[in-house]
């Protein structure tokens, strides 16, 4: 089914340059954090059909120097005018960025200015929670600082908070109380403890101020340990009773986990899904996963993100690859009378813009 015309909200994006920079962009399609010889990097699937995608755009041949080329003189032109014609070709009308990864550091008001669609903020605890972990100032001046900023934060208009708690100390969430928080932080140097009982705070102010919480639960950088990042390991949150109410949002559509998350928000009214990173970084098994996710789950519940960061041909080769690899689902699922055409069109409106409308309210 071809998707293109359908517009689209990147549920899951971060911050890309306000003016043109020279990049490597093989270096910048890498999750890896080590030093990298960068002609292995060149010789990546997602490298190849990064390229291949601009070609497209550009109308010229798949030759990368060529490629290249092209988008130093199309960005040295006119490079405002260039990020409206990649959006408006995406259809991208809205993105949803997360403010805690900044390798394009640039003022959040000029990025909201300066972004040819809507753009909408969500605050990462991290920001906030590695400095007080690092200071180990009082646990109740750091308490108050934290429901503070979390706050302030809400009257700046921001549409959900981020954990990268995955990052950290795992998912595997417990549930402590003040006093085992208290103990932890000023006593016994637990950061483990510390961090998740700032993870349920969060939850708990999501719940006062009606507000989703997006949590990584997947794979991601060289820095984290996709083993702790199983979307079972939340379990225990998902079953709190008193969070049932909290509209949480499993980032990266769990994988490699895919199955467990499309499970997972099979089984809990309150959680939902988007498979930013997978799309566009998977070549093979980003259709696989999205198969997985949608064999259980709700497609009222799944959602479209990209990842896109510090260029902003991420966020369109996420969105071209998003819909055309959701169109191929979306074909087999009519072909083999599963859905009916408008079934299908209506499970690709869901996914690739309405069901982040709702759940962040925009």
């Amino acid at each position: 089914m071809d998707l293109k015309s359908i517009p689209i909200v990147d549920s899951h994006c971060h911050l890309f340059d306000l003016a043109f920079k020279k990049r490597n962009l093989a270096g910048l399609l890498s999750l890896s954090l080590e030093q990298w010889d960068v002609k292995h990097l060149e010789d990546t699937l997602i490298y190849k059909r990064f390229i291949k995608a601009l070609a497209e755009f550009y109308e010229i041949s798949c030759d990368e120097a060529e490629v290249l080329k092209a988008r130093e003189r199309t960005c040295e032109r006119d490079y405002r005018g260039y990020v409206k014609n990649l959006f408006e070709h995406a259809g991208i009308t809205d993105v949803v960025v997360d403010l805690g990864y900044k390798p394009a550091e640039v003022n959040i008001q000029d990025f909201k200015d300066f972004v040819p669609c809507n753009v909408h903020y969500v605050f990462r605890i991290e920001t906030l929670l590695d400095k007080l972990w690092e200071q180990k100032r009082d646990f109740n001046e750091a308490l108050e600082l934290f429901r503070t900023t979390l706050y302030k934060q809400v009257e700046t208009g921001v549409v959900a908070f981020k954990s990268i708690i995955g990052y950290r100390t795992g998912i595997k969430v417990t549930v402590p109380d003040y006093k085992e928080a208290k103990k932890a932080y000023e006593i016994e140097n637990n950061e483990k403890i510390f961090r998740d009982f700032f993870f349920n705070e969060t939850i708990r102010i999501c719940k006062q101020v009606d507000l989703p919480f997006q949590i990584h639960a997947a794979f991601g950088e060289s820095n984290v340990n996709i083993l702790n990042n199983n979307p079972l390991l939340l379990k225990n949150i998902l079953d709190e009773q008193a969070y049932k109410d909290v509209k949480m949002v499993l980032v990266h559509g769990g994988y490699p986990y895919s199955f467990e998350a499309g499970y997972l928000v099979a089984m809990y009214p309150n959680l939902y899904l988007d498979f930013s990173e997978m799309i566009p970084w998977l070549t093979f098994d980003a259709k696989h996963g999205l198969k997985k996710i949608l064999d259980m789950a709700p497609f009222s519940k799944v959602m479209y993100g990209s990842d896109g960061y510090i260029v902003p041909e991420i966020h369109f080769f996420g969105a071209v690859e998003g819909k055309r690899i959701l169109g191929e689902i979306i074909g087999e699922l009519v072909k083999s009378k599963i859905l009916s055409e408008s079934q299908g069109l209506e499970l690709a409106e869901s996914v690739l813009y309405k069901n982040a409308k709702a759940i962040f309210k925009i």
